[in-house]
């Protein structure tokens, strides 16, 4: 059945790419493993697997041909991938394909996560180990100096310094709780700075619809970044080393907006619009239409209901018909349309597609009759 299913999808494939009209994609690769390396390739704003196939390994060169014999009957233009930053898939994506390569925001936030999550958590475990054992022996020393002055009949001899000696106690406590505090501190800061690296990656800001240019969202990353640095200074080396390799990804986070509103221009250059209608797609449609994908995508309950609202006010003039639409037809009004969600879908900052897809891949080969053969 699975292999029926499989000449199907090709039969289907070629019949239907000579109806397709041309167009520019992006795609999402990643390779898995149940053992043999298989590459998946996946267009992510329709979600269309375009391949998925065991291969001998993971070079660029072995990626450049499992994937230009699944585009080349396709009249598609691949202006770019996401994924993580292999070497192999890299040189497939700008050399290969002569691309863009768009880094995965998932790996940048996963690299901080290892650098800070489990030390900042067993750092805290420690503390909290610390503080506790330092209030115990504060009642300790507390309890032997009510012991002693309780005694009808005192040792022969100087006897010893309570007062001094619960002092110390309460000091040290003092600093197991400041400890302890400054830790729980980092971890709530390197958890909101992670937040804003989500927020800030955006070509539209998601609550005004306003555009981030490269430098604004260059500003926000390193902002995020120095906290979680500073948050990192108790931690080893290591942990150090996770944080620096994802902060060299945010050149490239920078790189892939400027490549993104590169596109969006030269695409609203191609339609010969008016200045007024020009303005119009890029101040309210294809940040509106952009912040609709954003909203869909958004976990957070209240902050989903904010992005959304803003999107319908900014999309609200294909309604009113606003007076830079008022002499625009229903044809010319639906290719802008068209073109903003087009526009939109160039930006790809998650190749989680693919990593779904892998995921689905590998429960499937668990069960020992899917497996391929030796």
């Amino acid at each position: 059945m699975d292999t029926q299913i499989g000449r199907f999808g090709d039969m289907e494939q070629a019949r239907l790419s000579l109806l397709m009209p041309k167009k520019r994609i992006s795609l999402c690769e990643d390779e898995t493993f149940h053992p043999q390396v298989c590459l998946v390739v996946i267009e992510p704003n329709s979600n269309y697997i375009i391949l998925e196939k065991y291969a001998k390994d993971r070079s660029g060169a072995t990626w450049n041909q499992a994937v230009r014999g699944e585009l080349g009957n396709l009249p598609v233009k691949v202006i770019q991938s996401t994924s993580d930053e292999g070497k192999g898939l890299i040189h497939h994506v700008t050399k290969g394909l002569n691309g863009h390569h768009s880094p995965d925001l998932f790996h940048v936030m996963y690299e901080i996560s290892r650098g800070t999550g489990a030390p900042l958590s067993a750092r805290i475990r420690k503390d909290e180990k610390e503080y506790e054992n330092s209030e115990k022996n504060v009642l300790d020393a507390q309890k032997n100096k009510d012991d002693y002055e309780s005694l009808e009949k005192r040792p022969v001899g100087r006897p010893l310094d309570f007062d001094k000696k619960i002092l110390r106690c309460v000091e040290k406590e003092q600093e197991a709780r400041e400890a302890l505090d400054k830790a729980r501190e980092n971890q709530e800061n390197v958890t909101k700075a992670r937040k804003q690296i989500s927020r800030a990656y955006h070509p539209y800001d998601p609550l005004t619809g306003n555009k981030q240019d490269a430098d604004a969202v260059g500003i926000h990353l390193k902002e995020s970044f120095d906290q979680i640095r500073e948050a990192r200074e108790l931690l080893p080396d290591r942990c150090k080393d996770k944080i620096e390799k994802a902060w060299c990804v945010t050149e490239k986070m920078m790189a892939t907006l400027v490549f993104y509103f590169c596109m969006i221009e030269s695409c609203v250059n191609d339609m010969n619009l008016s200045d007024d209608q020009r303005n119009l797609m890029h101040s309210r449609l294809i940040p509106g239409v952009y912040l609709q994908k954003a909203a869909r995508k958004e976990k957070d309950p209240e902050q989903k209901k904010k992005i959304r609202q803003r999107s319908q006010e900014l999309l609200s003039v294909l309604q009113d018909r606003h007076e830079q639409l008022s002499e625009s037809a229903d044809g010319e009004i639906n290719r802008m349309v068209r073109t903003a969600k087009e526009c939109a879908g160039f930006f790809q900052r998650s190749s989680s597609c693919v990593e779904g897809r892998n995921a689905q891949l590998s429960l499937h080969h668990q069960n020992p009759m899917h497996r391929p053969p030796p």
